[in-house]
């Protein structure tokens, strides 16, 4: 998925993001999808892969319940 309305920065971020997870690094990932949110806060496809992250991989059912 391209961010319509996103910068090449969001969606270098957005990739980056989606690569740490299918790698196993979730820390990265987490940072990564942050990143992204940061410009685009209120992209739900971003938000739920982000909660996914963070529930799934990181087990900060916390901080996943806030996004």
């Amino acid at each position: 998925m391209l961010l319509i309305t996103g910068s090449a920065i969001g969606q270098k971020s957005l990739s980056q993001a989606r690569k740490y997870t299918r790698n196993g690094f979730y820390v990265e990932a987490a940072e990564a999808y942050r990143k992204t949110l940061e410009e685009h806060p209120d992209d739900e496809k971003v938000l739920t892969e982000y909660a996914d992250v963070l529930f799934y991989g990181l087990q900060d059912y916390a901080k996943a319940h806030e996004v």
